[in-house]
Parts: C-alpha cells; structure tokens; sequence
C-alpha cells in the first residue's frame, strides 16, 4: 500500500495494523499480509548514565522498579480509558497490484475463446459450406470447455498460468473429433441415406479412428504430469487440463454431435462462391496428387530430405539463447539497495532517501514505496532498503533516444542500475524483475546456485570465487550472495575476580550491557485497549562510541 498522509503517522501505522490488515485477512484466499516499514507503538525510557551513578542505582535497579510497579491489576489501576482516535488522512492508495494482471490473463483466455470460436467458425463452414454444420462445431467448444471446468474443480485447481495455457491450447483442438465425426455423417448423408441413419453410421464408422486420433493427443501431453522436478511441478495441471478438455471433446464428438446431426444437418450450399471454393480444392487434389505419387517413387530421396533437415534441427538448437522463464512487461520493479554489513539504521535511510529523490525524478515512474530495514519492520536487516516501483504503462513512457522507442522495462532496469549505483560506491543495486516471481527461483532470480559445505571460511572463500568469476565473464548483472560477512563486533571481557569481589554476577553483567546498549522490554502498558511494550535503554549520546 502507498499514500499521502497528512496527519499522524503514529494513528495511520495502527490504523493500518488494527483495522486494513484484519479486513485484508477475511479476504478468502489471503494467505498471509506482511507489514512493511511498520514497528509496533511502545514507550522508551532512555537512561541517564551519569545520574545513575550519582545516585548510586544500577540499571537492575531500574528494570526491578519497573517489573515490580508497573504492573496492572484485575481492577485495572494503571489502564487508562477507551478513547476514540481520529485518523487525519484514510488518501491510501494501491501501490503494487499483482492481481490486474490475473485479470489481464483471464480476459485474454475469454478473447482467445471468441477469437477462436469465429475462426473455427469460418473455416468450417469455408470448407463443408453448410450453415447448420458450423453450428454444429460451435456447440462442441462450450461443451469440451465448460467440461474441462468441471475437472479442474475436482483436482482442486485454479485458473492459473498454466491452467489458462492448456485451456487456450485445448481451444484449437477441442473441435477437431467433431469435425472428423461430422464429415463422414454429411458424407453417409449424400449418399441419399436419412439423418438419423446417416447419423449412426458415420458416427459408428468413424468412431475408431476418432478414438485413435484422440488416444494419439492424450500420449502427447499427458506424459507431461509425470514429470518430475520444479517442471512437472509447473506442467502438471497443464497436463491434466488439455488431457481432460480432449478427452471430453471425444466424448462429445461421439455422443452429442451425432445427435445434433441427427435433428438438423444441411449439405453443401450450391451457389457461386461455394462452386469457387470447390474448383480450388480440386486444383490443390490434382497438386497434392502429383506430389504424393513424386514421394513415393523416390523414397530414398525423401527419407535423406527428412535426415538432413532433423539431423540439422540438432545442430541449430545449440546456438539458441535459453531462459527458464522470459520477461515480461508489467511495469512493476523491486530494487534492493544494500549498505556495507554493519551500517546503521540511520545511514541506510539516508542512502534510500537520495536514490527515492531520483527515482521520483525519473518521467517513467509511476509510484515508488520504499521501506528500510526489511519487510519485518523490527529494523533487524539496518543495512537493507526496498523500492516497489511502479512505471507507467508502455505506451506512456518516454522515447529512448538511441532506439527511438519507448523504453521498456528492461531498458529501465538498466538505467536504474547505473545511475543508482553512481549515488555512493559503498551501495549494492540490485533490479529485480518480478514478472518472473513464482516462477523462478526461491530468491525470485533467474539463476541460484546454492553451496554447501562443513567449513564457514570455505564457504566464504568459494563464494567469493564464484562472485568474482560471474562478475568477470560480464554476462551477468545483480551478482549477490545471502552470506553476509564483516558484521563489526565489540568483545566486552568481565573481570571475573573483579564482579566477585563486589558481589556481581556475570548474568547481571550481561543484563545491564544488554539493557544499556540493546535496550530491553521491562514492561507492558495499557492504552486505547492495546497492550504496548515498555523499552529501557541508555540515551543515545552516551552509546555512540565504543569504550
């Protein structure tokens, strides 16, 4: 979500919290929601080093109070009343949306299916000529489809990437039992017999080799489902789909279609168009004839013809450039900019700032969100930001002037990596395209190699080989790795004699250098009906620099 907040960001942040993530969570189908640059609301209590050591307290002495006092009864001593807060705002607007272009596939597979059905239509009646036979086609479409419908609900799938393919793949095929079926009724139909007996023998004769064609379909793609790895993962509901939306056109074909034919069936139409329709099929009869007689005459031509060209679609597979997965324009980016291991909070959020001035800048941008310190928001990944960048459509973006077009997305990609990481030499850029998440790797790029190992130093060291063999070759942009190393640490080393001279244990030791550095939760308290965390931690001034 991005916005324009006017008010408190204190009020939006919980009204974000209590009330958008709880109605985004009724939503059936929503898995999890992630809160994104948000930490929850508590009190800090910042101590004063030297006034403790003026009143002789120590920071146990402190936590202790607290743990001790503040506490809250069943009579509710310490909780304040129920107040209404007034949100100064609610303009909250939509800055990534995944689901438009689900919206987009469906209305192309509901396009693919009227383009296909006309298509269908028109060849059918170019080629029987009959307007109740293109009729008769037609009805076979909705039949194998909605059919199909029915068997993606029993396995339990959804319309997806891949549900959609094999349905507009099945499109194209779903008809072809009928048409087979058809022929040979209005076929058994010239001869002079009566629809419904031209019905059953055209139907009866065909229905083998209707069978066969359909068995030859199903061996093709249903093998498919049985893949394994992260393919037959993704083609498996492919499989089933097309598998299922051609068996049911042969069921269709073979039951329904032959009763269709059997209550209204018209032969080919005699007119004009129709008679030049006819003198061209016998021209292409007489070509294919001669043709036909040629091949078999010279088989051993034929046979080395067929040879060369396969022995030759080998050799040029090889040079073909290969993906996983392409690329695709749908206008949305993520960038993640990462500062040196053991960058302060403060600094990361300084660097995010410069490169969101830039970002904004850029004519092509529609929307930018950016948190830093990870998607948590307990801030642990301080050296982390991210940019969801939105970028106007295609069509509106503006004209490169080395192509003379408009930029695409990858050329965007390109520019943002480059001008960027011209902010500070200390940044790490990555763009990563999300049009291939879910389909890619678990990081969402399209190569991962994952090392594995017994040693940590040699895990470093050959991943710092690999790193710097990648970025050498000059084939690969986004070079990263999740094994961070050079977090700066600070030993602190008790004097054991020392802490026991003075009655001081080490676990006291350890709480008050974590309380004072780290800070600690000592306490909750109650407000506007929330419980909130109480955090006790020295003052920043006296924590800044090592000892």
């Amino acid at each position: 979500m991005g916005g324009v907040h006017t008010g408190n960001k204190r009020d939006l942040y919980g009204n974000t919290k209590d009330h958008l993530k709880n109605n985004f969570s009724t939503v059936p189908g929503v898995g999890q929601i992630m809160l994104g640059g948000y930490t929850d609301r508590n009190l800090r209590l910042w101590v004063d080093g030297k006034k403790l050591s003026q009143r002789e307290l120590t920071i146990d002495d402190i936590l202790n109070t607290i743990q001790k006092e503040h506490v809250e009864v069943p009579a509710g001593l310490l909780e304040t009343k129920t107040q209404q807060m007034n949100i100064r705002s609610f303009e909250i607007g939509v800055n990534s949306d995944s689901t438009r272009f689900i919206k987009e596939s469906i209305e192309e597979l509901e396009f693919t299916l009227i383009l296909s059905a006309l298509l269908t239509s028109l060849v059918t009646w170019f080629f029987l000529g009959s307007l109740s036979s293109t009729i008769n086609i037609l009805l076979a479409i909705p039949t194998s489809i909605m059919g199909s419908f029915i068997i993606l609900n029993a396995f339990g799938f959804t319309l997806n990437t891949f549900t959609l393919l094999g349905l507009s793949l099945a499109i194209g095929i779903v008809v072809d039992d009928a048409i087979m079926v058809l022929e040979n009724i209005v076929r058994h139909r010239e001869m002079g017999k009566s629809l419904l007996t031209a019905a059953i023998d055209g139907a009866r004769e065909i229905t083998f080799a209707a069978i066969a064609a359909t068995l030859a379909i199903v061996a093709i793609f249903l093998p498919v489902a049985f893949m394994s790895g992260i393919i037959g993962k993704y083609f498996y509901q492919f499989a089933i789909t097309i598998t299922a939306a051609v068996l049911l056109s042969l069921l269709e074909a073979l039951t329904l279609t032959p009763m269709r034919c059997s209550q209204f069936l018209q032969t080919r139409s005699e007119n004009r168009f129709m008679k030049k329709i006819d003198a061209g099929m016998s021209k292409m009869e007489v070509w294919y004839e001669a043709i036909l007689k040629f091949c078999l005459s010279h088989k051993l031509i034929v046979l080395s013809i067929s040879a060369i060209i396969f022995g030759a679609s080998i050799f040029i597979i090889k040079p073909i450039k290969k993906e996983f997965v392409p690329s695709q324009d749908q206008s949305q980016l993520l960038i993640r900019l990462q500062t040196p291991v053991g960058s302060s909070f403060t600094y990361t959020d300084t660097m995010a700032t410069k490169c969101e001035e830039y970002l904004l800048a850029n004519k092509d941008v529609l929307r930018a969100y950016v948190t830093v310190g990870g998607m948590g928001g307990s801030g642990a990944q301080s050296n982390l930001a991210m940019f969801f960048i939105t970028l106007k459509n295609p069509k509106e973006r503006t004209i490169s002037p080395e192509t003379k077009k408009r930029y695409t997305q990858n050329e965007i990609s390109v520019l943002f990596r480059k001008e960027l990481g011209k902010i500070s030499k200390e940044l790490k850029i990555v763009v990563q395209d999300l049009s291939m998440r879910g389909l890619s790797s678990s990081r969402g790029f399209p190569i991962e190699f994952y090392i594995q190992g017994k040693s940590w130093e040699k895990l470093a060291e050959s991943s710092d080989e690999i790193i710097k063999q990648m970025k050498e070759s000059g084939k690969f942009v986004d070079v990263d790795t999740n094994y961070q190393v050079g977090q700066p640490e600070l030993h602190i080393v008790p004097n054991r004699e020392a802490a026991m001279r003075y009655g001081v244990s080490i676990s006291s030791i350890g709480t008050v250098i974590g309380a004072m550095i780290g800070g600690v939760k000592s306490g909750q308290f109650t407000e506007g009906g929330h419980r909130y965390y109480v955090n006790l931690r020295v003052a920043a001034s006296e924590r800044e620099n090592a000892p």
